[in-house]
């Protein structure tokens, strides 16, 4: 008898762990699908300080809806691809107040960050 329910465990475990590998599977599909259908841009530009104009290196510019970050070279520019779907960047620096903007609101490819006082 304890064969017979240890076999009947076994059977139920490799089921569920069955059942769970193609569930896993069809959602990495899904997935790979998805992402090869999104549509790719590249964004790219220069964070200054609002007020002596000057490049700032080592600012953090992210996708708000994804996640994507990179951070500005020496001369305060930055580039990416993210999909067209994202709207919104934030730039973060330290001493300098966080900014939320759409990519439309971007002039000839420059952000001006103002610094904390």
């Amino acid at each position: 008898m304890t064969k017979m329910k240890a076999l009947i465990s076994l059977t139920f475990a490799l089921t569920i762990l069955i059942s769970s590998a193609s569930a896993i599977s069809i959602s990495d599909n899904d997935g790979i699908k998805a992402s090869a259908e999104t549509e790719m841009v590249t964004v790219k530009g220069k964070i200054i300080d609002s007020e002596s104009k000057e490049p700032l290196a080592g600012v953090k510019v992210s996708v708000a809806d994804d996640g994507t970050a990179v951070y500005t070279d020496f001369d305060g520019n930055f580039e990416f691809k993210t999909s067209v779907d994202n709207k919104e960047l934030k730039v973060s620096y330290i001493s300098y107040e966080e900014t939320v903007l759409e990519l439309t609101q971007i002039v000839d490819n420059t952000i001006e960050i103002n610094q904390l006082y």
